[in-house]
């Protein structure tokens, strides 16, 4: 019987394959990961600039209707819109919980943090009909400062997921 000479034969022993295979994966999943975290940070990032769209479209409501106020009244008073009595209404800003404001419908109402805005088929975000509920809540809170009568601190908040954008303006009566 002829002895076979194994020290000679040419191929891949099992542990030889096994190392192959680890390299491999470690240089196919690092890209794999990088890509995972750049499309995660860029879906954040568009999250993100959303919401700040949003608080800026909520502040420059409460602006444009205090503007509208003073314009269309000779006798502007500052009270006017905070009173519940009045067209422009903006008492529930006011209040401890807050409002939320639908500014393409023109409708406030005091904040539900389980309503999410809704985009509707233009790209617009409301609370009455869309075709695309998001994660957003946008809450507006409006405070007076006492030694400042003209003087109004409004606080808005968009809030997604654990994530959240909020902006403090200070708005004056004028």
């Amino acid at each position: 019987m002829k002895h076979l000479d194994l020290k000679n034969k040419k191929g891949f022993t099992l542990l030889e394959a096994l190392v192959a295979v680890s390299i491999l994966m470690v240089a196919v999943s690092a890209p794999i990961t990088i890509a995972q975290k750049g499309l995660s940070s860029a879906v954040y990032s568009k999250d993100q600039m959303i919401a700040s769209y949003l608080v800026q479209d909520a502040i420059e409501y409460i602006k444009n209707k205090r503007d509208e106020v003073s314009i269309n009244d000779a006798s502007f008073n500052w009270t006017k819109l905070w009173d519940s009595s009045e067209s422009i209404n903006l008492a529930p800003c006011v209040d401890a919980g807050g409002c939320q404001i639908d500014t393409i419908n023109d409708n406030i109402s005091t904040f539900d943090e389980t309503k999410y805005l809704i985009k509707d088929a233009d790209g617009f975000y409301q609370y009455n009909s869309g075709v695309e509920e998001t994660r957003l809540t946008r809450k507006i809170e409006i405070k007076f400062n006492s030694t400042l009568p003209d003087e109004a601190l409004v606080t808005v908040t968009v809030k997604w997921a654990d994530n959240l954008v909020v902006v403090n303006t200070l708005i004056y009566n004028y």
